[in-house]
């Protein structure tokens, strides 16, 4: 889900800063993290160069060289999904509230696409964007991993599911879907339509 182009850890850093109500050091973030003091100053120092966190000294009341605290800038971007994985889970469940209304969701955002003639691996391409880790067989697209397997209820999950069916079909017109496969690794197979003659 994640667009903001940083690295596991350094993303991490960044969402420990913006959790936090106060100003971290170096040590607070190594600490808290399980990273070697270098580590962690180095990550911070990428992200104040990066323009996603700022560095000063945090004010004591004692002698000697102040600590250094950093905290997130303005322009950091967001790096926690759960806002937008709680967002979607009420959206599914107060809109999608049985399988035809997710497809039809789902057919309205695919339709977006068939407007703009996307091509089949283009629509590949925009699921792998999503994190979907598609494969496309001769006869079949396969969905290696779901983003949102873990992130939601059961019920929420099957809204999913039902709305990138609705999406795969108006996305595709130029293909048969058939039946959409759901388990640990998602399947669901193509036939291209046979165009008339005449």
């Amino acid at each position: 889900m994640a667009s903001h182009g940083l690295g596991p850890t350094r993303a991490k850093v960044l969402n420990l800063l913006q959790r936090s109500n106060a100003p971290l050091t170096a040590t607070d973030v190594s600490s808290e993290l399980g990273l070697h003091p270098n580590s962690a100053r180095h990550h911070l120092g990428q992200l104040v160069d990066a323009g996603y966190a700022d560095r000063a000294p945090i004010p004591t009341h004692t002698t000697g060289r102040p600590k250094v605290g950093f905290s997130p800038s303005q322009e950091a971007p967001a790096v926690s999904d759960k806002h937008l994985v709680e967002l979607t889970s009420v959206l599914l469940e107060h809109f999608c509230v049985d399988d035809e209304t997710a497809r039809a969701a789902g057919t309205a955002w695919g339709r977006k696409l068939s407007e703009d003639n996307a091509t089949l691996p283009e629509v590949v391409d925009a699921m792998a964007d999503a994190g979907f880790v598609p494969d496309l067989a001769a006869d079949a697209l396969t969905f290696g991993r779901c983003p949102f397997r873990d992130q939601l209820s059961p019920e929420a999950l099957n809204a999913v599911c039902q709305v990138h069916l609705g999406y795969l079909q108006a996305a595709l017109p130029d293909q048969q879907l058939g039946e959409f496969e759901i388990g640990d690794v998602c399947r669901i197979t193509l036939t291209p339509m046979s165009v008339p003659t005449g």
